[in-house]
């Protein structure tokens, strides 16, 4: 073989071996990126449980805090009807006392309506005489009054 195929297969020779290191070296580092794929899911697993972790205790919190403001709305609903209820009551109270007025009205619109039935019999006495004599006959009727009454006579 002529001397420059020599040299030619052994440049062959060791270009084979030097991609044959280089194919090594790739695959070394194909599996150490794939092992470095493996942590990355691996942390992303557990990435994944802790969010998980915090979701479960954040429901559990929105939960507790979905109670508390039930039991707070049922206090104020209560609290608002008992106010209801008292409202009610002062109502009634203040509609029967309204009737009470209204009668006591009713009852004096009666006795003032008299006034003027009053004033037309005193208009209707002739004389001072009349007036006189009534005047007194009531006050002496009234001192009598007052003079058994008060049983010292």
């Amino acid at each position: 073989m002529p001397e420059s195929t020599e040299v030619n297969l052994g440049d062959l020779k060791q270009l084979i071996i030097e991609i044959k290191g280089d194919i090594k070296q790739i695959d070394n580092r194909l599996v150490n990126l794939e092992l470095g794929q493996v942590r990355m899911q691996e942390k992303f697993n557990v990435i994944d449980e802790r969010f998980k972790g915090v979701e479960t205790r954040l429901d559990d919190r929105f939960k507790g805090i979905d109670e508390r403001f039930k039991g707070i709305e049922t206090r104020l609903d209560d609290r608002f009807k008992g106010i209801d209820e008292r409202f009610k009551g002062i109502e009634t109270r203040l509609d029967d006392r309204f009737k009470g007025i209204e009668t006591r009205l009713d009852d004096q619109k009666n006795a003032l309506s008299k006034i003027p039935d009053l004033a037309e019999k005193v208009g209707e006495l002739k004389n001072w005489r009349q007036i006189a004599v009534i005047i007194i006959t009531g006050t002496i009727g009234t001192l009598l009054g007052w003079i058994v009454r008060s049983g010292k006579y």
